[in-house]
């Protein structure tokens, strides 16, 4: 079976952020402003988690190909990908690793 990478496909949504805040209202539209703010930002971080998935398998397979070729590279391509890999890692979770 050969390895198929699947596009992300995000699905479309009519929430808009906003400034909480300074929202005014009744504090049912500001906890329902809250709420579709937080899965605004949910959204916003599983497209990000699935597109770094993605983008690691692209170069894990890609990996395999330059050690078919040039096996002598492959601490350096394995060092590339997991130095990808941990760079997306930070930017989905906030931190270093």
């Amino acid at each position: 079976m050969k390895n198929r990478i699947v596009p992300y496909e995000s699905k479309s949504t009519s929430v808009t952020p906003i400034n909480v805040q300074n929202s005014g209202g009744s504090l049912a539209q500001r906890t329902y402003a809250a709420a579709e703010l937080d899965a605004f930002r949910d959204q916003l971080r599983a497209a990000l988690a699935k597109q770094a998935m993605d983008n690691t398998a692209v170069l894990s397979l890609a990996e395999e190909h330059f050690i078919r070729l040039a096996p002598t590279g492959k601490a350096e391509y394995r060092l590339i990908v997991e130095t990808y890999a941990r760079k997306a890692l930070a930017e989905i979770v906030g931190g270093d690793w």
